[in-house]
């Protein structure tokens, strides 16, 4: 039987594989296989994940074996943690067994009780297993240490990070104004030769930016700059790209991102918003200067809420 397939590099198909699951994309009644440099990963006919290679080839059927009833629920892996969001705790304590039962590289399942505080942190309270924020994550080729205790960092960009690495050009002159640990800078200078200046005011985050550097080999330059972007930015000119990953209030700093934006180059900007506002916004962004190039849905938050892309170049002529 032939079924829709996405077709991956090697290095980044446990992320689009993780996504796919999440998503309810995957076809789990088909096993994922390799060829070559490739892996195949089956999906349903309507999965819509925009930048990657799809084929219909013959899906390798799963053998039907009897087990015991699992309990459902989605999670975040982060490295050996895992991140649920149930606020009921009887069922926070099956989910965590089951997750624990299945998957071997998870040794601590945390329960997210929302994000707080100047660095945007989760509030984490243990469910089951050890007593360890601190984890290695891997995603696109990448690796990186993040430390949950003391950085925000979410693994649900991490198609978004790979999708954003293929648009990059060799040369690019890059301005990541809120890094964290650096998932997008580290992707990006994994697979081309560019430089980025990556911005963020946590110096924990700076740190673990300089060590996840030293980790990875990388074609391109990154260098880590610790400060508010609102102090930092002013003054800097010349880049070719500028990403935006600051979904809560990316808008605050739009025009402080122009300012340091080539005529005719690109911004990657990621908001928060409802979809009823979503064509208000693009509206003041074509008054503010910028045509836009692309958008698209990264992930919903709420029934009515979903994390935005946008793809937006600085107009010819535009005046800061």
């Amino acid at each position: 039987m032939e079924v829709r397939h996405l077709k991956v590099p090697k290095s980044s198909a446990n992320s689009v594989m993780a996504s796919a699951r999440r998503h309810g994309q995957r076809l789990m009644d088909f096993s994922v296989f390799s060829e070559g440099d490739f892996v195949y990963i089956p999906v349903k006919d309507d999965a819509q994940i925009e930048g990657i290679e799809s084929v219909r080839t013959k899906g390798k059927q799963r053998e039907s074996l009897a087990r015991p009833q699992k309990v459902s629920g989605s999670f975040d892996a982060i490295g050996s943690i895992a991140i649920i969001k149930t606020k009921d705790r009887d069922s926070a304590l099956r989910l965590a067994k089951s997750i624990l039962e299945d998957n071997r590289g998870i040794r601590s399942v945390y329960m997210d009780t929302g994000i707080s505080g100047e660095y945007r942190l989760r509030n984490l309270l243990l469910v089951s297993g050890e007593e360890n924020r601190r984890a290695i994550h891997r995603e696109n080729g990448v690796e990186m240490i993040v430390d949950l205790e003391t950085v925000y960092f979410s693994p649900r960009l991490a198609t978004e990070r790979l999708l954003l690495s293929k648009k990059v050009k060799d040369g690019e002159k890059i301005l990541d104004m809120f890094c964290g640990v650096g998932p997008f800078s580290l992707t990006i200078a994994k697979y081309h030769s560019c430089e980025v200046s990556a911005i963020d005011k946590n110096p924990t985050a700076i740190q673990l930016l300089n060590e996840n550097i030293k980790h990875n080999r990388l074609i391109g330059t990154i260098h880590p700059i610790l400060g508010d972007a609102a102090a930092v930015v002013p003054g800097m000119k010349g880049f070719d790209r500028i990403l935006m990953n600051l979904p809560e209030s990316s808008g605050d700093y739009l025009q402080l991102a122009s300012s340091a934006l080539k005529e005719g180059g690109l911004i990657n900007y990621y908001e928060n918003m409802k979809v009823e506002n979503l064509e208000e916004r693009m509206e003041s962004m074509r008054e503010e200067g910028f045509d836009l190039v692309s958008k698209r849905q990264v992930h919903s938050l709420s029934k009515t809420e979903f994390m935005f892309s946008l793809e937006l170049k600085k107009r010819t002529g535009k005046i800061n």
